[in-house]
């Protein structure tokens, strides 16, 4: 997710800031995400635009971790 949507995110929801939601900490993620197999080798990863609207995001979400939550077991990575 680019860190601008999920500033206007954070902005649009209340409550109290997180620690992880300092903006200088989501630029340097943000830096690091577009190759996250590079991150964890061997591990699945699944990756999902965060940037599309929030249904969206959950739907992928959903739709990702289905399989895991009925038994299947999990093969690789996957992007989506």
């Amino acid at each position: 997710m680019d860190p601008e949507v999920a500033a206007r995110r954070r902005a649009d929801r209340s409550g109290a800031p997180e620690l992880f939601e300092e903006e200088e900490l989501q630029q340097k993620l943000a830096a690091l995400y577009p190759a996250p197999n590079e991150l964890v080798p061997g591990d699945r990863v699944v990756i999902v635009d965060g940037n599309a609207d929030v249904d969206a995001v959950a739907a992928a979400v959903r739709d990702a971790v289905a399989p895991l939550l009925d038994g299947e077991t999990p093969r690789g990575p996957v992007t989506g």
